[in-house]
């Protein structure tokens, strides 16, 4: 997904749809991540969809771990606190914080203990996620997957992943009305409900392998 770049990454995602014969979506307009990240559940094929930001700050590798303990009703976060609590704190505070009372309000609201309620990485079953008729436009995609998965009586496991953070002055662009904006998403989805003919069955067809 390219959510209309301007920095050159569309040529390069051009170049490698014609070397590795990769699908390419190219939106002629900036929606957002949450929008780009709707438009290519759209067109996925495999079984499992996990999000991969192009700035590196997530090592590829970590995405195989990840999905060898997946499983047809399991949302599978890589934490980047595991390994480190104060993995973000240094280089992040203020990002650090508004996690760490993420973390709470998931908990309190959903019932969810987890240590990073706001990584990039979630490795979700695509039937799982399409059921939930995600409407997110910018980065409120990952409180609007948590509220729905705890609807859908979906578990979360969380691994312990590599990160290297990078500074506003870096491209960060998470802002606080983003953070603000993910604390109503949580708050606003409590009384969603998840569609009454979803069958688990569904799920359970699922193969890993």
């Amino acid at each position: 997904m390219d959510d209309c770049s301007t920095d050159g990454s569309r040529e390069l995602l051009e170049a490698a749809r014609d070397r590795y014969g990769i699908k390419l979506l190219l939106l002629q307009e900036n929606h957002g991540k949450g929008y780009a990240i709707r438009r290519g559940l759209e067109v996925v094929s495999s079984d499992y969809v996990c999000i991969q930001d192009a700035d590196l700050e997530y090592n590829p590798t970590d995405i195989q771990y990840l999905l060898e303990l997946a499983k047809p009703t399991v949302i599978v976060f890589g934490s980047r606190r595991l390994l480190d609590p104060l993995i973000t704190s240094q280089q992040l505070r203020p990002h650090y914080l508004c996690v760490t009372m993420l973390n709470v309000v998931v908990r309190l609201l959903y019932g969810y203990k987890i240590s990073d309620a706001a990584t990039c990485y979630k490795l979700f079953p695509l039937r799982a996620v399409r059921a939930m008729k995600m409407e997110c436009k910018r980065f409120e995609f990952c409180p609007e997957l948590i509220a729905k998965a705890s609807k859908m009586s979906l578990g979360i496991l969380e691994l312990p992943i590599s990160y290297r953070a990078r500074s506003k002055k870096e491209g960060k662009k998470i802002t606080l009305w983003d953070a603000l904006e993910a604390f109503w998403t949580l708050w606003r989805l409590r009384s969603w409900e998840a569609n009454h003919t979803w069958s688990y069955t569904d799920l359970a067809e699922v193969d890993v392998a």
